[in-house]
């Protein structure tokens, strides 16, 4: 799938998650990304001790990196004018009639003008560093979204959750 096709598939993903939550398999990909992030124990994004009621996000995928696997990368926003926030990679297959979502790494970064620096870095180093900092630019080319910390925390069948942190 070229990059043109898979970032349109991604958008719609998006659209249709915001506009229709349960009505498409795309939507469902995209909640169950987020809902990893959500609930796993580790609540990547942080939602469970907070009082957010949602949660800002954007994307972006990498399709030449990782050719056999589906990889995309959520950014989670901390504020409006995306100078803050977590960055996540994510591997997702299907099976059967389970989607598996696997957390690969995460940061926590700042940005000043162009520059993105990470305060709590990525393991894996420079190169997971610039493909971190690569994703963050692409995502911020693109629409943030919106979601319902409600929404992402309740139980959603289908829908398996790992990470890096599991296997230690």
């Amino acid at each position: 799938m070229s990059m043109f096709k898979a970032s349109i598939l991604f958008l719609f993903i998006l659209w249709s998650g915001v506009a229709a939550p349960t009505q498409s398999h795309g939507s469902s990909l995209l909640r169950g990304a987020l809902h990893c992030l959500a609930v796993k124990d580790t609540d990547w994004l942080a939602v469970q001790k907070s009082q957010a009621q949602s949660i800002r996000v954007s994307y972006a995928i990498d399709t030449a990196s990782h050719r056999t696997e589906n990889t995309t990368y959520v950014v989670a926003y901390a504020n409006r004018s995306r100078t803050r926030g977590k960055v996540f990679d994510l591997i997702y297959q299907q099976k059967g009639h389970t989607v598996v979502f696997d957390v690969q790494n995460n940061g926590s970064f700042a940005r000043s003008g162009s520059k993105i620096d990470f305060f709590k870095p990525p393991l894996g180093g420079v190169w997971t560093q610039a493909h971190l900092q690569g994703a963050i630019k692409q995502a911020d080319q693109r629409v943030e979204v919106l979601f319902d910390v409600k929404t992402l925390s309740a139980p959603l069948s289908g829908v398996t959750c790992r990470s890096f942190v599991d296997n230690k």
